[in-house]
């Protein structure tokens, strides 16, 4: 969970959720507690103007978290255009940018916004969704550029998963390349996305009302549906 105000990442003991209770809770907190691999708990406090775990002052508008299996949180933080990855390492808590060279896409200077580059070489602009999968490669919501991003977790290279940069389907009642490769369609504000057991993606295609999904294996999304095609599976088509 993130907020589009500000926010705090504070750990805390399993003798101290004593204190961490919806009763303490007020307008504009929210808590999410997860078990870490260290047997700690981590608490998401969104509080507005706090400042908190790895110095989170450093966000901008942060809309969309995640958690890798080692507990390292990764954050869609908007307004910097980047993702950035909030651990902690001997006793002390850092923030480092994976994704994003923290400035937007220019599209006359950068057609591609620097695809087959390093992660932190690409240029996002306005990325509200991060997830994972099981091996650590990263698919960002690139919410400002109509596209979903690929980083391999073993190269850090970034690439291009579905959409078309700087362009949107023209009328919510088209197919906007459905039924095709995924980088061949076009998407309007893309604002999250998620993956199945079978790393099939789910895009909510915000402005286009529906959600999408980019098939990883034969018959993912729907049947028949081909590796790398896109399709619409829920909303509008």
């Amino acid at each position: 969970m993130a907020t589009r105000r500000n926010a705090q990442f504070r750990r805390v003991a399993d003798r101290d959720l004593g204190a961490v209770s919806p009763g303490h809770c007020t307008v504009g907190h929210l808590w999410v507690i997860r078990p870490s691999v260290l047997g700690v708990v981590l608490v998401l406090a969104v509080v507005a103007g706090a400042v908190g775990f790895a110095g989170l002052k450093l966000l901008h508008h942060p809309s969309g978290v995640t958690v890798d299996s080692q507990g390292r949180v990764y954050i869609a933080d908007t307004d910097n255009n980047v993702i950035q990855m909030a651990y902690r390492r001997g006793g002390n808590n850092y923030l480092e940018v994976v994704a994003g060279a923290r400035q937007p896409c220019h599209l006359q200077d950068y057609p591609n916004c620097n695809d087959g580059h390093k992660a932190t070489d690409a240029y996002l602009t306005d990325p509200r969704g991060v997830v994972l999968d099981a091996f650590n490669d990263m698919y960002i919501a690139d919410t400002g550029d109509n596209v979903i991003r690929y980083v391999d977790g073993k190269t850090d290279t970034i690439t291009l998963l579905a959409g078309s940069y700087g362009q949107t389907c023209s009328k919510p009642t088209d197919r906007c390349g459905d039924g095709g490769p995924a980088t061949e369609a076009t998407l309007n504000t893309p604002m999250g996305i998620s993956l199945d057991s079978q790393g099939n993606a789910y895009i909510a295609d915000t402005f286009d009302n529906r959600i999408r999904c980019v098939a990883a294996v034969v018959g993912g999304c729907v049947s028949g549906s081909q590796v790398g095609y896109i399709y619409t599976v829920a909303g509008r088509e």
